[in-house]
């Protein structure tokens, strides 16, 4: 009975080249030698040659393997021997169960197979970006599991000849948003009338599905939605600290405040120029207030406060000069009646004023320059070469006055009651008022006496 021999003899480490021989004790000459591998129906071999080689022997080329040889008698076939080739593990690979996605205070459990000969002889997890393991055995399970257990995790197997890793399998975890933070964009201080712009951001399963701002110590009220919230023509009342909140279906996550500081305090006050004429425009003062960098926050805030109020006494000044400066561009209605520049003088004034273009009927009835003088002003012209009798009764340089004037004589010793009604000193003067040439509005029968009324 013929016999196989395998060379190098025991077991066979993968990749190493490995010849079995055929040895036949036949006393007839052997015509063939065939190969065959237990458990395969095809001969691997026939040829004339008493051996067999696999170059680079692999895991697949272990088993059984026999001979035959063929004499000119019969055919007969030799034991099987057993090629046990050796190898390091190989197709490694992880399954979770369940698979996909795990809710919160759930448990899931990995589990490593490899194949290997010997068997592998232990195995290892680990959580990708984590250089130390996570736990050991053919198995891994996370119970309780959160949002700090999701992430992708493999495992080593590993004998004496050898270990490989498995690809990495994710364990993803539905939770709440968690690491929110906000972030502005200029960073550091903001010029006044600038823009700036704040980012949300969050780690969240299923993603956030609603972001909302806050201003820090303002009513609950939201200031903005959206992962974005930007602010332009930024002022000082829009500084302060803000914050964001991320949100899904299974909770809601604040992040940290951030300051938005605005740089620049202003104030402005109007002046109106003092030209009626309109030739000059209105005049501002503007005052600014620049903190400089390491100014003390109380510091910027008494200089603010200062300087507030140096601008409020300027206005109250500069309104009480304004209410008492007769050159302003709108007096009042009084003033206006009496001023003799206004453009439009009332009725009263314009009939007592002799500059005005056309005097009325009654200051023209008694101008001695009018070249055709009315009756009533002629008779009571001193220069009329003859006066009338009514006048020439009245003339003082008369030797013989009449009757009637020597009752006007303040002279007499005993003034009649009429002259005594006219005299000025006496206590009640209202008669003597309707004779007095300096009151704006003489009567009518004093009118009818004097030719210097106004």
């Amino acid at each position: 009975m013929p016999s196989v021999s395998i060379n190098p003899p025991g077991d066979i480490q993968e990749g190493t080249d490995v010849t079995l021989t055929c040895t036949s004790r036949s006393w007839f000459p052997v015509q063939s030698y065939s190969w065959h591998k237990t458990g395969s129906t095809s001969a691997l071999q026939e040829s004339l040659l008493s051996t067999y080689t696999i170059t680079g022997v692999t895991s697949v080329d272990s088993g059984e393997y026999y001979c035959q040889i063929t004499d000119s008698l019969c055919t007969r076939s030799s034991a099987p021997v057993k090629l046990q080739v050796v190898y390091k593990p190989k197709n490694t690979s992880v399954v979770t169960a369940p698979p996909g996605v795990i809710h919160k205070g759930g448990t899931v459990t990995l589990t490593c197979s490899s194949d290997a000969n010997p068997p592998v002889e232990n195995y290892t997890w680990f959580k990708v970006d984590q250089s130390t393991p996570v736990g050991s055995g053919q198995q891994y399970s996370i119970s309780n599991i959160s949002s700090e257990d999701a992430g992708q995790y493999y495992c080593e197997a590993r004998n004496e000849h050898g270990a490989e890793n498995s690809s990495a399998v994710s364990i993803t975890v539905k939770d709440k948003p968690k690491n929110t933070s906000a972030v502005t964009a200029p960073p550091g201080v903001i010029h006044k009338g600038g823009t700036v712009t704040l980012t949300c951001s969050s780690d969240a399963n299923p993603p956030v599905e609603n972001y909302t701002w806050f201003k820090v110590n303002q009513s609950t009220t939201p200031v903005g939605s959206g992962q974005q919230y930007s602010i332009s023509n930024i002022r000082s009342k829009d500084g302060g600290q803000y914050y964001c909140e991320a949100r899904n279906e299974h909770g809601a996550e604040k992040s940290s405040a951030v300051s938005i500081r605005v740089k620049g305090i202003s104030a402005s006050l109007f002046l109106f120029s003092d030209d009626l004429n309109g030739d000059s425009p209105p005049q501002c003062i503007h005052v600014s207030l620049i903190p400089l960098g390491g100014q003390s926050p109380v510091l910027t805030a008494v200089v603010a406060v200062l300087v507030c109020g140096v601008v409020c006494l300027l206005c109250v000044l500069f309104f009480m000069r304004c209410s008492l400066n007769p050159n302003t561009t709108q007096p009042d209605d009084d003033y206006q009646s009496l001023n003799p520049n206004t453009l439009q003088p009332e009725a009263v004034y314009q009939s007592l004023n002799p500059n005005t273009t056309q005097p009325d009927a009654v200051y023209e009835s008694l101008n001695p320059n009018n070249t055709q003088p009315d009756v009533v002003y002629q008779s009571l012209n001193l220069n009329t070469t003859e006066p009338d009798a009514v006048y020439q009764t009245l003339n003082p340089n008369n030797t013989q006055p009449d009757d009637n004037y020597q009752s006007l004589n303040p002279n007499t010793t005993q003034p009649d009651e009429v002259y005594q009604s006219l005299n000025p000193n006496t206590t009640k003067h209202d008669d003597y008022q309707s004779l007095n040439p300096n009151t704006i509005q003489p009567d009518p029968v004093y009118q009818t006496l004097s030719g210097n009324a106004s």
